[in-house]
């Protein structure tokens, strides 16, 4: 028989009890959340760009609900709109030490317009992490 085959249930407990709390002290913990990060635009959601209509919503309505953009094209014909939210919080703790921070998920709404300030074109561009640039290209 092995040696542990002979301790009493009350020990075998106790010395589970200390490995998990040894465990779950030397973790790390993410709590799921999904609030707008602190100095982020709070007027617009991903949803917003449904209620954006190409050939029919004009930059004047644009500016009306949704405010000035973040960003603005050199020639003013590709406007966009930022926001960031956090999407999670996560500690980590390991004998005296501990670190701390949150996810972050960041959002721009790009607007393009055709000559007649009428819509033309609405993307939605998403990363992780705290900034994303309406400049770029979207992999696929």
């Amino acid at each position: 028989m092995t040696p542990q085959a002979h301790r009493p249930p009350a020990v075998r407990l106790s010395l589970l009890l200390i490995v998990s709390g040894v465990v779950w002290l030397t973790g790390c913990l993410i709590i799921p959340v999904d609030y707008h990060a602190a100095g982020s635009r709070q007027n617009i959601n991903p949803g917003t760009s449904r209620s954006m209509l190409p050939g029919t919503t004009t930059k004047d309505e644009v500016f009306l609900s949704l405010g000035e953009p973040d960003f603005v094209s050199d020639d003013g014909q590709r406007l966009g709109y930022a926001w960031t939210k956090v999407k999670a919080l996560w500690l980590v703790i390991g004998g005296s030490s501990s670190a701390s921070g949150e996810l972050e998920r960041s959002y721009v709404l790009e607007l393009s317009f055709a000559g007649d300030d009428r819509l033309a074109q609405v993307r939605l561009l998403n990363e992780w992490g705290p900034s994303v640039t309406p400049s770029r290209e979207r992999k696929r």
